[in-house]
């Protein structure tokens, strides 16, 4: 094929969410790590010419789980980004650990220098962690994009299962401390369910049967 991975990129993120990840699930399940000389994370795809940085893909994967809850979309939307996104990107960010650390120990790849390649440019970001800052590398690494599209406002939550406990929360503070915004995780089990007795929201959850 003589579309190159990076124009084949640039093509499935102007698609709309229900879209994307179908779209990003099945171009990432044939991508193959790559490791530059330098250390630079690659990954290439047969099907397509050229190479890309693996956080390319994983800045899709973050920013599309994210999307999901900003955007309050449909359950079975959600559910899709948790069943083909969350183990394909953990698996495919663990093969090119190995990768990377099989080319050190060869020879054939030097250290990547982090402390150059991703230096924050905002001073907001400077002398915050890796995952703090979002790097896709640390946060799927660390296991913290998993769920990520599962997370709901706490009335969003509240209206599709009612009084059940959360497998996971977050909240946004004031200065002063207070609350001031809180969203609630499903698990993958409670969105299957809520999808059986026929709730499948677009913007305005309602209590369906519980």
């Amino acid at each position: 094929m003589d579309q190159s991975l990076e124009a084949k990129v640039e093509t499935i993120s102007s698609l709309s969410l229900s879209e994307l990840i179908p779209a990003l699930a099945s171009l990432a399940s044939g991508l193959q790590p790559l490791i530059s000389p330098m250390g630079d994370s690659l990954v290439t795809h047969r099907d397509y010419t050229g190479f890309v940085a693996l956080d390319t893909f994983g800045r899709l994967y973050l920013d599309s789980g994210r999307r999901c809850t900003d955007e309050s979309v449909p359950l079975h939307t959600r559910l899709q980004h948790a069943s083909l996104l969350d183990r394909l990107f953990e698996s495919l960010y663990v093969r090119e650990r190995h990768f990377l650390l099989n080319a050190i120990a060869r020879g054939v790849a030097s250290e990547p220098q982090h402390q150059h390649k991703h230096t924050p440019t905002d001073e907001a970001q400077q002398g915050r962690c890796s995952c703090c800052r979002g790097d896709p590398n640390a946060v799927i690494l660390a296991g913290y994009a998993e769920g990520e599209a599962l997370y709901f406002t706490y009335k969003e939550y509240r209206a599709l299962w009612g009084s059940q406990r959360a497998s996971g929360g977050r909240t946004l503070y004031n200065r002063d401390g207070t609350p001031r915004r809180r969203w609630l995780k499903a698990s993958r089990g409670q969105v299957e369910e809520a999808l059986m007795r026929g709730c499948n929201y677009h913007s305005r959850p309602v209590l369906c049967n519980l």
